[in-house]
C-alpha cells in the first residue's frame, strides 16, 4: 500500500518523489503529534523520522521493502522498535494535495518561498 501510494502521486498527479516525500512526511508528523498527545510512545521523534526517511528510500528509490532490522543492522543508538511504530502510524496517515495544485512545473517554481524572496529583492 506504501508503494502504491507513492507511485500513484508520482504518476497521477505528476509529482516529483521530492515533493511526495515532503507530503507524506507531513502527514505523518502530524500523526507523531496526535499520537503522542494521546498516548506517547517509547520512541524519540528522531528515531522515527529517521525510520520514514529509510522506508520511504527504500520504497520511492529501490521499489522494495526494507531489510528486517536484524539484516540491516548498523550499530548505533537506534530504537529497535521505531520500525514497527512508523507502519503504525503510516496506516493512519493522510496525505493532502494543496487545493491551488497545478502540474505546472514553472507556476510551482515561482509560488516557492525561494522566488518570492528573490522577486521581493529584485523590486
Amino acid at each position: 500500500m506504501f508503494k502504491a501510494t507513492i507511485d500513484r502521486l508520482v504518476e497521477d498527479f505528476d509529482l516529483p518523489v521530492t515533493v511526495v516525500e515532503k507530503l507524506m512526511r507531513l502527514g505523518f508528523e502530524t500523526q507523531v503529534r496526535n499520537k503522542r498527545d494521546n498516548m506517547p510512545a517509547p520512541i524519540e521523534e528522531s528515531d522515527l523520522f529517521d525510520e520514514f526517511k529509510l522506508i520511504f528510500d527504500r520504497y520511492a528509490y529501490y521499489g522494495s521493502s526494507v531489510q528486517p532490522r536484524r539484516m540491516a543492522y548498523k550499530p548505533g543508538p537506534k530504537n529497535p522498535y521505531a520500525r514497527k511504530y512508523v507502519w503504525q502510524y503510516l496506516r493512519d496517515v493522510v496525505v493532502t494535495i494543496p487545493a491551488d495544485y497545478t502540474t505546472d512545473g514553472i507556476t510551482n517554481l515561482f509560488r516557492s518561498k525561494f522566488w518570492q524572496t528573490v522577486s521581493t529583492i529584485l523590486k
